[in-house]
């Protein structure tokens, strides 16, 4: 026969077993190049949107943002690469990488950013990064001449 198992969470409340569980898997990934020479946050056009099964639902978001930074001087150079929630901001990476010469060059990498976010709805919720140069200018690229970048969104039963 078939056994329903309930469990009783650390705040006395009681959940199905379910709890832990992937629920859903979302992917989306972005080629589509931005560009951006200032130092105020702009989207990357790297988004995903996943709609939870229920309120109680963590969402395990995981990103891998591809940055360039061009440059035409010898300097250092940071890099703020920002994740939100709908319009929340949820946290900020930066991103440290020195140029070595007087010509141009570039300075390429992959944010990487795991986050265990809690949006408590079962509305459609979109992930989103933006990114910036920290204090200094130069030119900013996220998914250069077509580079991938890529926002996976888990649903884990809470």
């Amino acid at each position: 026969g078939c056994v329903m198992a309930t469990v009783i969470r650390g705040d006395d409340n009681f959940d199905s077993a379910d709890v832990g569980k992937v629920l859903q898997v979302v992917k989306a990934s972005s080629t589509t190049t931005s560009s951006y020479g200032g130092t105020s946050f702009v989207d990357t056009n790297l988004s995903g949107s996943i709609t939870p099964t229920y309120t109680s639902s963590k969402i395990l978001v995981l990103v891998s943002q591809n940055v360039s930074i061009a440059s035409d001087t010898a300097s250092h150079r940071e890099v703020q690469v920002k994740l939100l929630r709908d319009t929340t901001q949820l946290l900020i990476k930066m991103n440290e990488h020195q140029t070595n010469n007087s010509a141009r060059s570039w300075a390429t990498f992959a944010a990487d950013i795991s986050y265990l976010d809690s949006p408590s709805t079962t509305s459609a919720t979109t992930y989103k990064t933006q990114m910036k140069l920290n204090g200094t200018s130069a030119n900013i690229y996220a998914q250069r001449d077509g580079w991938e970048s890529t926002i996976t969104l888990v649903e884990i039963a809470g």
